[in-house]
């Protein structure tokens, strides 16, 4: 009887190891296809993909470019949602603000997601971005994360995450260019 569990241990501790590698391989070879978009189009994009009111929409300077590939950034997003989604506490409600900003005489687009959740230590949010994280609850569901991070960071992007009040918010930076 031991030796059936123990087999049993091990197909599920293989399986684990497998899918966590097939993860890792994927984030790993993102292939991106960059071509450089509007502004106006790119927010149009993800307000199409994402299935977005425009009304989150505010402070955008339309007459700036950014360089993409718009498929796998809004995946990133998608991801970023479906992690949200994952561990929202009250109402499924969560914000998206996009606008353009100015950090260091460098334009960006910043897309901050907020919502209510209070599954990340204080002290611990830049380890969300890593695979084998564990929550508060012992749980990693945030290979979503990890995705999203891999595929900002080929934009020569930022993503960070922090905790305001009860809210968590992720925020993400791209880097565009005026005309």
């Amino acid at each position: 009887m031991n030796k059936i569990i123990l087999a049993e241990i091990e197909k599920s501790m293989f399986k684990v190891e497998s899918i966590s590698t097939s993860i890792l391989e994927y984030t790993e070879n993102i292939k991106n296809n960059f071509k450089i978009m509007t502004l106006y189009t790119f927010i149009e994009k993800i307000n199409t993909d994402l299935c977005l009111n425009t009304k989150f929409i505010s402070k955008i300077n339309y007459d700036q470019n950014i360089n993409c590939d718009e498929s796998n950034l809004i995946k990133s997003f998608n991801l970023i949602i479906n992690y949200i989604i994952k561990n929202i506490t009250t109402n499924n409600n969560y914000s998206i603000l996009i606008e353009s900003s100015k950090i260091k005489k460098q334009n960006f687009l910043k897309i901050a997601f907020t919502f209510n959740g209070n599954l990340i230590d204080k002290n611990e949010t830049d380890k969300m971005f890593n695979p084998f994280y564990l929550n508060k609850n012992n749980v990693n569901n945030n290979l979503d994360m990890v995705t999203a991070k891999k595929i900002i960071d080929s934009h020569q992007g930022h993503i960070s995450c922090d905790l305001k009040d009860k809210n968590v918010e992720i925020l993400i930076l791209i880097p565009i260019n005026t005309k």
